[in-house]
């Protein structure tokens, strides 16, 4: 029904009267009950909770297999540190990708003196390939593990080389997962190598030769193309070679090292080595000490050593290691204090040289 209306000005306006009409329910709505909604909540929620659960589930299992994994690794290290063979390598194998983390501390709570390092692991899973979460960190007090902050791979190669001071510290026990290519090694390390078939190690005369994808390590130079480099140090009528003692530059970073520390300083990060430097000279201090308490012990029968002095400033030097630079000022006290302790009929400790 349309309406004309004017104002007092004489002006019209239209408009529309729109009839209310009642639009009957159609026969196919429904009112939904509310039980029906009720359960439509409360299933979405019993869902949620059973997929939260699950996912819970997944990651606690998975941290607790990591976990082990950690612990299954640390305890077949155990047979490495045996105290009688020279030198061991052997290979570790995962059935999947994974990655194991590396930490170290110089102090711990548990170990004050000498430290810890921890171990952690995390195996790739899902449809999607995700990394989980590290399983719990696994520490270990006994042991100077050299290796890079994290390994990812399913190959992991375990090599074993026991380190002097002129009587015996601990094992350098070194960890890696990618494949090396060592330049012009001296015949020692070379022949090392060869006899152990460490099958992540090859060993060439010139860079070019290398294979492709692996961590080149240069003796003596810094050629194009070199990861890392090997400083000989070492002028000693009685060296094996140059490199007995020196430092390897790696990262923009000096590790210094002296004898099979060399080994630590190609295969870990410089954070590791560094810190697990500090805490063997910690136990070279102590034992340097309990030599020299056996001196006073052995002079009751009537058998005396001049060694004391040396594993007095030996004991000194180790005490407050600061960085790896001052670790190779062992090297020529503990030469000296070798040939002496051979050279006497009272002597002290066992040495490789005698």
């Amino acid at each position: 029904m349309r309406k004309i209306l004017k104002n007092k000005k004489g002006c019209s306006r239209q408009y529309f009267e729109i009839a209310k009409l009642k639009i009957p329910k159609s026969k196919r709505s429904f009112d939904m009950p509310f039980s029906w909604i009720f359960a439509i909540i409360a299933g979405s929620i019993i869902i949620f909770i059973a997929i939260y659960a699950t996912t819970r589930f997944i990651n606690v299992a998975q941290k607790a297999e990591n976990s082990e994994s950690a612990l299954e690794l640390l305890n077949y290290l155990n047979p490495v540190v045996n105290g009688v063979m020279s030198s061991y390598a052997t290979k570790f194998n995962f059935n999947k990708e994974t990655r194991v983390y590396f930490n170290c501390s110089e102090s711990s709570s548990q170990s004050p003196i000498f430290g810890r390092q921890t171990l952690a692991f995390s195996q790739i899973s899902g449809f999607l390939k995700k990394w989980p979460k590290p399983g719990e960190a696994v520490p270990r007090y006994n042991k100077y593990i050299f290796a890079e902050n994290m390994l990812q791979g399913k190959d992991f190669y375990i090599f074993s080389k026991p380190f002097y001071t002129g009587f015996r510290v601990d094992d350098i026990i070194t960890i890696s997962s990618s494949k090396y290519c060592l330049i012009a090694p001296p015949n020692v390390i070379e022949e090392e190598f060869q006899r152990l078939g460490l099958g992540n190690i090859n060993v060439t005369p010139t860079i070019t030769l290398c294979p492709k994808n692996t961590i080149k390590v240069c003796f003596g130079a810094d050629f194009a193309g070199c990861n890392m480099s090997v400083y000989g140090e070492c002028n000693s009528f009685d060296c094996e070679s140059e490199f007995d003692n020196g430092y390897v530059l790696k990262k923009s970073k000096r590790l210094y090292y002296t004898g099979n520390l060399l080994y630590g300083a190609i295969f870990s990060s410089p954070e590791i080595y560094e810190c697990n430097t500090k805490r063997i000279g910690k136990k070279v201090n102590e034992l340097a000490t309990i030599y020299n308490e056996k001196i006073d012990i052995v002079k009751l029968k009537d058998c005396d050593s001049i060694i004391s002095p040396f594993l007095l400033q030996i004991a000194t030097i180790s005490k407050n290691l600061k960085s790896s630079l001052e670790i190779k000022e062992l090297y020529q006290l503990s030469k000296d204090m070798d040939e002496e302790n051979c050279d006497s009929n009272c002597r002290v400790y066992s040495s490789e040289k005698c």
